[in-house]
């Protein structure tokens, strides 16, 4: 059964499987581009997503946005953005496999609301890319964008994770 698993996502089966490389990423107001001056998105620059996509030709993609539906102001909810970033990446020809798992937080700045769903998110996607690898999570190499590595940092030392590497 797994390995059926393994070759519908494309990967080679066996103990000599390539290392994946997967970004963990919170979803910014300058993605997938920054605004310009009057307010309109400026893709002559990209943000910090598409960028790293480009440059790491990475396998898979787990975005992490504040909530639509959960924010209280909806212009700090990034959900929007990250559908589009998923858009843009669909559109290029070697794209990652782009994942959205949303923090269901009103208020973005209350920390520990944030921490406890980025973790239980984080919690997810690391048990369901375990399964999918022959070599479990040894057999992938995560990136993370550095607004909140430290969080992911002390979060993958606790469970001896290969987050950081």
């Amino acid at each position: 059964m797994e390995d059926c698993v393994i070759k519908e996502m494309g990967q080679d089966v066996g103990e000599d499987a390539p290392e994946k490389k997967v970004l963990l990423s919170f979803v910014g107001m300058r993605d997938p581009y920054p605004d310009d001056k009057s307010g309109a998105p400026d893709t002559s620059s990209s943000g910090s997503i598409l960028t790293l996509c480009r440059e790491l030709k990475l396998d898979s993609v787990y975005l992490f946005p504040s909530s639509k539906k959960k924010a209280k102001n909806p212009k700090n909810q990034t959900e929007d953005r990250a559908y589009e970033v998923k858009r843009i990446l669909k559109e290029q020809r070697k794209s990652p496999e782009c994942h959205i798992l949303p923090l269901e937080v009103k208020d973005v700045t209350d920390i520990q609301e944030l921490y406890k769903h980025f973790k239980n998110n984080l919690l997810s996607v690391l048990n369901s890319l375990s399964s999918w690898h022959p070599k479990g999570l040894s057999g992938y190499k995560f990136y993370l964008v550095p607004r909140y590595s430290v969080w992911v940092r002390n979060y993958s030392v606790k469970f001896k994770c290969p987050a950081t590497r």
